[in-house]
Formats: C-alpha cells, structure tokens, sequence
C-alpha cells in the first residue's frame, strides 16, 4: 500500500506499508522526497495505527560474550548477518548491542514467539550455517560467555 502526498511544495512524502515477513507485522515508513530528488525514511510512530509485536508475551535469549581481538570486525559481522534466523518459524527480532563502557562486549538479545521456536532453532543446521561469517581469527575472553533466558513483558 502506498499514500502519496505534499508536504510543501518541494517536498513530497510517500507512506509504505511493509509486507509482513514470516507472519511478523512490521511498521510502515514515511519517506521524504527532498529537493534534488534524495529521500529521508522515517518509521512512523503512530502507535495506534500499527500493531506492536513486542508488545506481546514472548521468549527472549540473551547471549553475553567479550570479544578478546577484533571487535570491529565482528561488530561488522553483525551488521552485515545473512539474516539466516529471520526465516525461523517462531523468530521475532534480534538485537545486536554493545556497551558504550565496555566496547569489547556484545550483546545478542534474539526474541521467539515462545520457547520451543527458540530450541528448535538453536539445534538446527541453519543456526550452525549463521555462525560461518564469525571473522577468521576471532577469539572470546576466558569465561565471558553467558546465555540467559527471560520473559518478555511489555515494551
């Protein structure tokens, strides 16, 4: 679905809808057309007009590990995923963070429809195939990896 009006005169904004991936709704963008032909993407934040996935109950995996060398390249590697879990029956989103006081440490938090998805996913040949862009080289601090489970409850 596509919305075309005018801002100003010079500038035109356009509202996308997103088609749904893996039955995860996803919020539509409001694109600004700026004179000279660029644009600008905004989501949109009417609450009430898109409804919230992560509003729901659902399971979320946290994984915890301190990269001892080369966290720019595995910083990298995280931004440049083959989004091999996102095809996962049960997968919600996944979000990649890293202290601002410990830049070396990473983050994964992954949120699951409910736990099972999360098991089934995590045993798979597809979980194995996403860890093949982990950089070359790349070692973790002694005893720094960690892995917990939690409830999500709202947002």
């Amino acid at each position: 679905m596509e919305l075309e009006f005018t801002v100003t005169p010079s500038l035109t904004a356009t509202m996308t809808s997103a088609t749904p991936v893996a039955g995860r709704s996803h919020r539509p963008l409001a694109t600004t057309m700026l004179p000279g032909g660029s644009t600008a993407a905004e989501k949109v934040t009417d609450e009430a007009a898109v409804p919230d996935v992560a509003a729901t109950k659902c399971f979320v995996a946290l994984s915890r590990f301190t990269v001892a060398h080369m966290t720019a390249e595995v910083k990298q590697a995280f931004r440049q995923r083959p989004h091999r879990v996102d095809s996962a029956a049960g997968f919600v989103r996944m979000e990649v963070l890293s202290p601002i006081d410990a830049p070396d440490e990473i983050w994964l938090m992954t949120y699951w429809q409910d736990e099972p998805s999360y098991r089934t996913w995590h045993h798979s040949h597809l979980y194995k195939e996403s860890h093949q862009g982990i950089p070359k080289g790349m070692r973790l601090a002694p005893k720094s990896v960690s892995i917990r489970f939690f409830e999500h409850v709202a947002s």
